[in-house]
């Protein structure tokens, strides 16, 4: 007796990886796109970079520091900044990507047991693929601070919003960063 087999069987597995794979490529090409929206791109990666606006000829010199985990994205960072007229001064900045509103409105950082507190100056929100928010805060600091949190034997840093707070990790990756930037800054 002969055995015929179906051809419907085959039919659904070969159904099943057409939309494992349409799925995935979705995945990939909303994750790529996201990159390329709001701020988040320039706060991904820890990363030293210089910046020359030649519209207003100024010139910037940034340390990012990336900060990952599996539901959002952290980073902070500083910036020295030269304009065209008028003296450099110095930056720091807090960026997240996450599921909810946070509305920072500072930054405590507790450096060997002192405990350092700064107002948002300026801040930047947004919403990202309908459910993602990024907040970018700016923060006025001086070289003497950003000395003693790469110097320091002990950093927590806080940022606080309206009703919760976030900590951000400084890894040994990150000290060494910011010491190229103070050393490209002096």
């Amino acid at each position: 007796m002969a055995v015929r087999r179906r051809q419907g069987k085959n039919m659904g597995s070969e159904l099943n990886k057409y939309i494992s794979i349409t799925v995935l490529a979705l995945s990939l090409t909303m994750s790529c796109t996201s990159l390329l929206e709001g701020r988040r791109g320039d706060h991904y990666s820890s990363e030293l970079t210089k910046i020359i606006d030649d519209f207003t000829e100024t010139k910037r010199i940034k340390v990012n520091l990336a900060m990952h985990s599996l539901v959002q994205e952290k980073a902070m960072g500083f910036t020295k900044t030269y304009p065209k007229s008028g003296s450099p001064y110095y930056e720091m900045h807090s960026y997240i990507y996450y599921g909810t509103w946070m509305f920072v409105e500072e930054i405590k950082i507790k450096i060997d047991g002192v405990m350092h507190s700064f107002k948002s100056r300026y801040n930047y929100r947004d919403v990202i693929h309908g459910h993602y928010i990024e907040e970018l805060n700016y923060y006025k600091v001086n070289r003497d601070f950003i000395k003693k949190f790469v110097e320091s034997n002990d950093v927590s840093i806080r940022l606080y919003g309206k009703d919760s707070y976030m900590e951000l990790e400084l890894k040994d990756h990150h000290r060494k960063l910011v010491k190229r930037f103070l050393k490209v800054t002096e």
